[in-house]
Formats: C-alpha cells, sequence, structure tokens
C-alpha cells in the first residue's frame, strides 16, 4: 500500500488480510479475523507528523466494517516514533 498527499507518496508499507508474508516470499494463512501491518515507512520530511497515527484511525474503522476484529503490526524493538504511533 502506498499514503499519498496531493499526489506525492508520503508512506508504504504491507497489508495483509487474514495471512502474513514471514520474509520467505510465502504467505502464511493466520485467521481470517486478523489484519497484519508491517514494513511501515514514513518520508523523511514527514516524520514526527503523525502520519502514520492517521493511517491506522482510518484504517481501524475499515478493517472493523469488513469484519476483521484484530489488527496485528511488527515494530522493531528501539523503534519509539513507530510505537507511539501505534
Amino acid at each position: 500500500m502506498i499514503g499519498e498527499l496531493n499526489g506525492t507518496p508520503v508512506f508504504s508499507g504491507w497489508l495483509m488480510l487474514g495471512a502474513m508474508e514471514r520474509g520467505t516470499g510465502r504467505i502464511m494463512r493466520v485467521s481470517p479475523r486478523r489484519a497484519y501491518v508491517y514494513k511501515l515507512r514514513t518520508v523523511a520530511a514527514l516524520r514526527g507528523q503523525r502520519v502514520m497515527a492517521g493511517f491506522y484511525q482510518f484504517i481501524g474503522p475499515m478493517l472493523q466494517a469488513l469484519g476483521y476484529r484484530w489488527m496485528v503490526c511488527w515494530i522493531a524493538d528501539g523503534n519509539t516514533a513507530s510505537i507511539a504511533a501505534w
């Protein structure tokens, strides 16, 4: 997925519904009611502007309306900006 602002990409990442990619190129089905988000990146010029927090506020209700009950996000240890956005 790619998020844009005025036609310019501002973030990118993976959103997988009911499955996840384990870094091996293989898709693993996990739970039909879980959405997995990972490898999220915000462009350097907009870091600290709460772009990811806005993404979570936008995508959460949409996923819930589609029947997803959990959103799982992998965040690297020490990535305080991503932890704060979550």
